[in-house]
């Protein structure tokens, strides 16, 4: 029987036409999924504009419109990209490197259309939704950036004054986030920062059904209130204004929020693709203010700002500081965890007094050891001028552990482990180290 069916099967082969042969081995593929990861027109989100979009010509870097985004594929390899201007009349190839990044960039004249497609090619011949990509372009001379600037300008002037009525006064009635949420968010803001120091960039303003669609970026300092440690971050963002006639009003705002920090998770609608992991500024659950880099922020704002710890973020283990040989003055760096010479370390070790390195706060937590301790202390430091006045004496600290507050945020603990005098001058002694490297208080 089972001959039977062989012979059967290859019978059946025998009289599939030449083209069935020559395609029956990539079945499946011709299912494959091609699309985009992301797809930028101006640095404005390519999904979120309408059929049609009016560009200003002032906001044209280099007077040119750039369309930047990412293939991808379900199975096969991205071919090549191509983009038309032309209503498919011709078709462009766009600079595409190996991972499926792209971009095409041209230079418009003002009040003509031009009707957008993107075609991905794969390396099988298939090709994305083409008609899915369509958008008709104009561009507009019309000054509409300069209300943009007065907006974002009054917007900065009512955060950094506090006065959150002439803030929220700026808010739409549509904005897609609940107004109460965001009103809730930046007054706890003005709880939380003090200095608050905020500059932007507008690099591009964009109109679409009505609405107009801002990309910046900014850069920022601000100063705890909780721990008066300044912390700094700069990013990319994106606003979009509903134009009434009060003039623009927020309609939405995505990460990395500028304003409403408090309540990330409930304030922003959608993420803007940076490209980059610069460390951003996050408010956590418990109030504490951090930077870290972008992608873990969005998990943590994601999270609703609980931050995911563990021992996969903390760096330990044990070091010995010796100044019996050459090197003098020996230290310890926590970051790096590297034993230096001649006071180049975070903490620096001369005979029996453990200096601290100038703008490093430090804490005695006294006995039981750094495995007793699942979060360093919020605030209580005594933050070192360089001198011996943070200073202490490790032989009468053994079994103690000290927490170290970082100018750039971070936390580390320090355990004294032992101490022995050699006599001379000469010394050596033993600690143990924990470094928290994404930013916040817990250890465990």
């Amino acid at each position: 029987m089972n001959a039977v069916r062989f012979v059967v099967i290859l019978l059946m082969l025998a009289m599939l036409p030449a083209t069935g042969h020559a395609k029956w081995w990539i079945f499946g593929q011709s299912e494959n999924e091609i699309s985009t990861r992301y797809l930028y027109l101006n640095g404005v989100s390519y999904d979120e504009l309408g059929d049609k979009v009016t560009i200003y010509r002032e906001t044209l870097e280099n007077g040119q419109v750039v369309l930047r985004g990412k293939a991808a594929t379900s199975s096969s390899a991205v071919g090549s990209v191509q983009v038309s201007t032309t209503n498919k009349e011709s078709w462009e190839k766009a600079r595409k490197t190996s991972d499926g990044s792209f971009e095409y960039a041209f230079r418009p004249e003002t009040g003509k259309s031009y009707v957008l497609y993107v075609k991905i090619i794969d390396t099988t011949g298939k090709t994305n939704d083409v008609d899915a990509t369509r958008k008709e372009i104009v561009i507009s001379d019309q000054n509409i950036s300069t209300l943009v600037r007065q907006a974002m300008d009054e917007l900065i002037a009512a955060y950094r004054a506090e006065d959150p009525a002439r803030f929220m006064a700026l808010i739409g009635e549509d904005f897609a986030a609940d107004p109460t949420v965001l009103d809730r968010a930046i007054r706890r803001d003005f709880t939380l920062f003090d200095n608050i120091d905020l500059r932007y960039t507008l690099n591009n303003v964009t109109a679409a059904n009505g609405k107009i669609y801002v990309g910046f970026t900014f850069s920022r300092k601000l100063t705890s209130t909780r721990n008066s440690q300044t912390l700094t971050d700069k990013g990319a963002s994106e606003f979009i204004f509903s134009l009434g006639e009060k003039g623009p009003l927020v309609s939405s705002m995505k990460n990395p929020l500028i304003f409403g920090l408090s309540d990330a998770s409930n304030v922003a609608t959608g993420t803007v693709n940076t490209g980059t992991n610069d460390p951003v500024i996050v408010v956590t659950s418990n109030g504490d203010i951090i930077t870290q880099p972008f992608t873990d922020a969005i998990t943590t704002i994601d999270n609703g700002g609980v931050v995911q710890t563990g021992f996969d973020t903390v760096e330990s283990g044990s070091f010995i500081l010796d100044n019996t040989g050459s090197c003098f003055q020996p230290g310890f760096v926590f970051a790096s965890q590297e034993v230096t010479c001649t006071w180049t370390g975070d903490i620096n070790l001369e005979i029996n007094l453990m200096f601290i390195k100038n703008g490093i706060g430090v804490q005695n937590l006294g006995s039981g050891g750094i495995n007793s301790f699942s979060q360093a202390p919020a605030g209580g430091y005594a933050i070192s001028d360089g001198t011996g006045l943070t200073a202490f004496t490790v032989e009468d600290n053994i079994g103690n552990t000290f927490a170290f507050q970082m100018p750039d945020g971070k936390y580390a603990l320090l355990e004294v482990v032992s101490y022995t005098d050699l006599g001379g001058g000469n010394t050596r002694s033993t600690y143990r180290f924990a470094y928290q490297t994404n930013g916040t208080r817990n250890f465990r």
